[in-house]
């Protein structure tokens, strides 16, 4: 299993940003591809509290 850091995906989406926000699936919003301090790429999926 992998365990992130919530700070590095945070920074690797550039906190979260709108010009980042590919659409927004069933359970909340996906962001382009990010890389993390290691230089490994990353997509992530932000799931929504409602």
């Amino acid at each position: 299993m992998v365990v992130f850091i919530f700070a590095a995906i945070v920074a690797a989406t550039n906190d979260f940003a709108d010009q980042n926000k590919l659409g927004k699936g069933g359970f909340g919003p996906v962001y382009k591809v990010g890389y993390l301090s290691d230089e490994r790429k990353i997509a992530v999926k932000r799931l929504s509290r409602t």
